[in-house]
């Protein structure tokens, strides 16, 4: 009996209870054991991977994390501000170290916080965010994601990103050199609430995004296959950035970013 393959959020592993006789050729014990065996063996594989073992994690504990040795990109948007003293609310428990993103006193200001390091579009590259909107979601624009967007309000040129537009609207899109496809189906991000979104190369030429409250519901599951980056020639970052129209307003609270080649067990998309 062959191990489902691993990571997955359970595994199906052979059940005697029904039956206890260890010689039943629908129960065999060697059956459970090799069962058993390979579900090890495929744990010991991941932990052994070196691609997984890269992954990066960045939990915001404190607001000097654009002056961090690995987000060194990160950057104001239009004079916006980052602060360690988010509402008491925002903690939720879940969330012990995070920062606040404000627009600060200019138009359309915000922040990027982004890699310093660049990467190629390539099966198994990965993505995690933890964020939640503000109250000033309706007036709020948001790009996260590997991809090549700049501090700037402009939407990214090339990568697999999440776009979530004034109002919440959260739509995940590929694009390459400029030319964009949106996935069909669109989640609502409502102020306060927690999520957590993972995107990742599931091939070359296709690409997954989830989208998961703190209470585990999925709320997005899509796939794009068209317009999926995987040239040397075009470099992305990983990056989270948002920017409000309005002035001093508060854009979202931000837990933690994660990248990298491989996504990890721990991290790994619902079965």
């Amino acid at each position: 009996m062959t191990a489902t393959l691993f990571p997955a959020e359970s595994d199906a592993f052979a059940n005697l209870s029904d039956n206890p006789r260890m010689n039943d050729p629908t129960r065999l014990a060697t059956a459970v054991v090799a069962h058993v065996q390979n579900a090890a063996l495929a744990m010991q594989n991941e932990l052994r991977s070196a691609l997984a073992a890269r992954w990066e994690q960045v939990d915001m504990h404190s607001s000097s994390v654009a002056a961090s040795s690995v987000l060194t990109a990160s950057a104001a948007i239009n004079l916006g501000t980052i602060t360690n003293a988010p509402d008491a609310v925002d903690y939720s428990g879940l969330h012990p170290g995070i920062i606040r993103v404000r627009s600060g006193g200019t138009l359309s200001g915000g922040f990027r916080l982004a890699s310093g390091g660049l990467f190629i579009g390539a099966a198994g590259l990965s993505y995690r965010a933890v964020f939640a909107p503000k109250t000033s979601v309706a007036n709020s624009t948001l790009f996260l994601g590997l991809h090549n967007g700049t501090a700037s309000t402009g939407e990214p040129t090339t990568g697999c990103y999440l776009a979530v537009t004034p109002g919440g609207t959260a739509t995940f899109k590929c694009a390459s050199a400029g030319v964009r496809t949106s996935a069909g189906t669109t989640a609502t991000l409502v102020a306060g609430v927690w999520v957590t979104v993972d995107i990742s190369w599931v091939t070359a030429s296709s690409a997954r995004c989830v989208i998961r409250n703190d209470g585990g519901a999925v709320v997005l599951d899509q796939t794009v296959s068209s317009n999926v980056p995987s040239s040397s020639s075009l470099l992305i970052s990983a990056a989270w950035s948002g920017f409000n129209s309005a002035v001093n307003s508060d854009i979202a609270v931000l837990d933690s970013i994660a990248w990298g080649a491989a996504r990890p067990a721990h991290c790994a998309f619902p079965s």
